[in-house]
């Protein structure tokens, strides 16, 4: 029998606007944010999504919120689906970064998936939580369930659902306004997509080879 996860980005947020990193810092959705999170919604509400697990940083609640006022869906938190503390990073632009920390962008340019900014994490170190979280997934006998999370987080439950090349993790484009629907069966697993209420279109949203999505 075949199993459906969905992965929901939270909606636009104000430093996501500004361009600013946020981690485990947070800032509060947009109005255009809140009006993703609806379009969202009706996705999640017309695939029978009945169940919601969330991050509890505040982007991440107010989203599942929205959902679950639209979809009827229950909800709960689960910190495991955090977004990678970006330490000393936070709230700064990807510019002051840049320029703050050279010989460390360097390294994030030399290997994403293994660099970790200043007092933070890299993807690696989330890795171990989130393959502790899907394997612990209860799945109802009923009905899809839909995991509320972050842009990187999302890319690395893709990386350990799909089994994704690391090297290629940050081709993963993970935009506000999109929703990841995994086929899980004992074969294996698949993975389509919805951009903007509209979909599925089939596969990963990637960049070209060779470009990092910050999204």
């Amino acid at each position: 029998m075949s199993r459906r996860l969905f992965l929901v980005r939270h909606g636009e947020t104000e430093w996501n606007r500004e361009g600013r990193i946020q981690g485990v810092l947070d800032s509060p959705l947009t109005n255009e944010g809140m009006i993703q999170a609806r379009r969202n919604a009706d996705i999640l509400r017309a695939l029978s999504v009945t169940r919601l697990i969330a991050s509890p940083l505040g982007r991440a609640a107010k989203t599942a919120n929205i959902i679950a006022e639209v979809t009827g869906a229950t909800y709960e938190f689960d910190d495991r689906l955090k977004e990678r503390d970006c330490g000393a990073w936070g709230g700064m632009t990807w510019e002051d970064a840049e320029h703050s920390y050279p010989d460390v962008w360097r390294a994030r340019l030399e290997n994403p998936y293994g660099f970790t900014p200043p007092e933070g994490e890299s993807l690696a170190d989330l890795e171990p939580r989130i393959r502790a979280l899907l394997a612990g997934l209860e799945w109802g006998e009923r009905g899809a369930l839909a995991l509320i999370t972050h842009g990187i987080t999302m890319r690395v439950l893709l990386r350990c659902l799909l089994e994704f090349d690391r090297r290629e993790v940050s081709r993963i484009r993970c935009p506000n306004h999109i929703v990841y629907e995994v086929a899980l069966s004992a074969t294996g697993a698949s993975c389509q997509h919805y951009l903007n209420g509209e979909g599925p279109y089939d596969g990963l949203l990637l960049s070209a080879p060779g470009v990092m999505s910050r999204h």
